[in-house]
This record gives C-alpha cells, sequence and structure tokens, in this order.
C-alpha cells in the first residue's frame, strides 16, 4: 500500500545519496531512476515515472554501448509512462525505439 510506496521511496533517498559518493555512478544512478520510475507509476504518479525514465534513457544512451539491449527497457519504461498520460504518439515512439534497439543489440554485436 502507501505506506510501503513511501517506505521504498525513502530507501530510494538513500540509494541517491550513496551514489553522490561514488567514482562512476552512471549505471547505479540508471538502475535508480528505472527502480524510482517504477515507484512512481506504481503510485500512479505517471508524470514523475516519466520525468525518471525519461532522465534513465538520456544517461542510458550516454554511457551505454550503442547496440547495449538495456536501453530497449528503459525506452519501454518511458513509453508505458507516456501511454498512461495518453501522450500515445509518444508512447509509440518510445517503443518502436526499443524494438529498433533490441534488433540492433541483437544481430550479435552486442557486448
Amino acid at each position: 500500500g502507501q505506506q510501503q510506496l513511501e517506505e521504498a521511496q525513502r530507501v530510494a533517498d538513500d540509494a541517491r545519496a550513496a551514489l553522490e559518493r561514488l567514482p562512476r555512478p552512471e549505471q547505479a544512478r540508471i538502475t535508480l531512476l528505472e527502480y524510482e520510475s517504477g515507484l512512481s507509476f506504481k503510485a500512479r504518479e505517471f508524470e514523475a515515472a516519466r520525468v525518471k525514465a525519461l532522465e534513465a534513457v538520456a544517461l542510458a544512451e550516454a554511457h551505454y554501448d550503442p547496440s547495449d539491449p538495456r536501453l530497449a527497457s528503459h525506452l519501454i519504461t518511458l513509453g508505458n509512462a507516456y501511454g498512461m498520460l495518453m501522450r500515445l504518439d509518444e508512447a509509440e515512439a518510445a517503443f518502436r525505439h526499443a524494438v529498433e534497439q533490441l534488433r540492433r543489440s541483437y544481430r550479435g554485436d552486442h557486448p
């Protein structure tokens, strides 16, 4: 329920503070943003979920290898948030980008 979501957000806040102390926190920050987006989605805070997912996608695009399949997961999360906001053109674009990313990833040239 709501109490569990609040506790999960406190854990995420603690994790964010710990990330600031890491020498290269990019991967952990991307994972945390994905987690926070999921929490917002479950709390039906779809705009907050979209913002976190968009930030995760931007960081993933900046730090992952271009053929990394993990980017598709972040794009799907973003598409789901857009969908719940009834921003269907943007949702479709995110889902199409995810499919393209998976095709690129599984041609055998991903790490």
